[in-house]
């Protein structure tokens, strides 16, 4: 049992382009295909030992996350793609009902904690292989390569995608940076990132590094924490005055009219403000999973500040690139009640630090991007085993 789930953690992330499927279907399908397999041998094992089934008080809220997920898949306009998911995500309920059935047969099996944590670091390992791989042979032997916005997606299809793979999987290697296996593998995924060109991606990273040489020199720990907040206000300030860097190009060049004619509204700063007054229409339960475009259909163009009128009124989006945005538009306010639920149990826990480390990440992560089937695996994996550790302890 233990080796399977094992092995399940480790082949997702490698399951790369497969037809119709893309890289995301088929990361989808073999997570259906491998924990119905999971699920049947330990069906079959508590049978042969005649043991009844029981979930703790920790499962009431993710159980509540998913029927209120199901309720408003149900009520929405197109209730079999919220159930089976859109292309190319696929992340309807379906997907979310196999997650936290992994999650409960992280939290039920004796899998050892090192082989959850060798099979992720390993996969990773592999994920940066792959990309290193396609960088060398684009940009040194210039190899034709399909890329995905002019840069590599490795097993992922997109930088975005694998790069934060790879970010989540750091906290894990980081407890080994003492052996040498450990800082050659560091090195890789760090490289792995790199090489992405995620904006989002390289920033956590270097604020991940930045952590862990205050965490080793706690000394420093006020200067350094003082010295990064000035560089950040004067970064911003930089940018605005020079129109160049990240905070101008994403933040304040999209707001102008004539950044409006000449591009396409596909930047955050549109999206979300787009997205807050398409979720005030059902507030409560929202328009159903995959259901952005439908949702931003619906609302009623008029309401729109005159200036985005012209130009949002073909935007073609299934993601808002913010989570807690996603989930309004999904289930409402009452799924997103229950998802920070999910979380508050989670930091409340007795955990191990590098699980704390790797959820703060995540969050940071999809408060800003979109996320792959295999983010999410991680997330409702190590909720799984924080939930298990606590029921051991107990």
């Amino acid at each position: 049992m233990g080796f399977l789930l094992a092995g399940t953690l480790f082949i997702i992330p490698l399951l790369g382009f497969t037809g119709a499927l893309g890289f995301e279907g088929v990361k989808v399908v073999g997570l259906y295909l491998l924990t119905s397999v999971a699920l049947f041998v330990w069906g079959v094992k508590l049978a042969k030992l005649k043991k009844n089934f029981q979930l703790s008080k920790a499962w009431i809220l993710p159980a509540l996350f998913l029927l209120t997920l199901l309720i408003s898949s149900l009520k929405s306009k197109e209730p079999v793609t919220s159930l089976i998911g859109e292309y190319p995500y696929f992340q309807g309920w379906l997907s979310y009902l196999f997650l936290i059935f992994l999650a409960v047969l992280i939290a039920k099996s004796k899998i050892r904690q090192e082989w959850i944590e060798f099979s992720l670091i390993l996969s990773s390992l592999f994920v940066s292989l792959v990309a290193l791989k396609e960088a060398f042979l684009v940009y040194v032997l210039h190899h034709s390569v399909n890329l995905y916005a002019g840069r590599v997606g490795s097993t992922f299809g997109q930088a975005n995608f694998y790069s934060g793979f790879l970010l989540l999987c750091l906290p894990l290697v980081v407890k080994h940076l003492q052996r040498r296996w450990g800082k050659i593998t560091f090195g890789l995924l760090m490289l792995g990132i790199l090489i992405s060109l995620s904006k989002l991606a390289i920033s956590l990273l270097a604020g991940f590094c930045f952590y862990l040489i205050i965490r080793a020199y706690p000394k420093f720990r006020k200067w350094t924490l003082t010295c990064l907040v000035i560089v950040i206000l004067f970064s911003q300030i930089l940018s605005r005055e020079r129109h160049s860097g990240i905070w101008y190009s994403e933040v304040v060049d999209p707001q102008t009219a004539s950044w409006l004619q000449l591009h396409a509204p596909e930047k955050r700063i549109f999206i979300w403000q787009f997205a807050q007054r398409v979720i005030l229409q059902k507030p409560l339960l929202g328009f159903g999973l995959d259901q952005v475009q439908v949702a931003f259909r619906e609302y009623p163009a008029p309401l729109l500040p005159a200036v985005y009128r012209d130009v949002l009124k073909d935007l073609y989006i299934t993601r808002t690139h913010n989570y807690l945005l996603d989930l309004l538009i999904f289930g409402g306010l009452v799924s997103l009640l229950a998802w920070s639920g999910v979380i508050w149990q989670f930091f409340k826990r007795k955990t191990a630090p590098e699980f704390k480390e790797m959820m703060i990440l995540y969050l940071i992560w999809s408060f800003w991007q979109n996320q792959s089937i295999v983010h999410l695996m991680i997330f409702w994996v190590f909720v799984g085993l924080s939930i298990r550790l606590n029921e051991t302890d107990h």
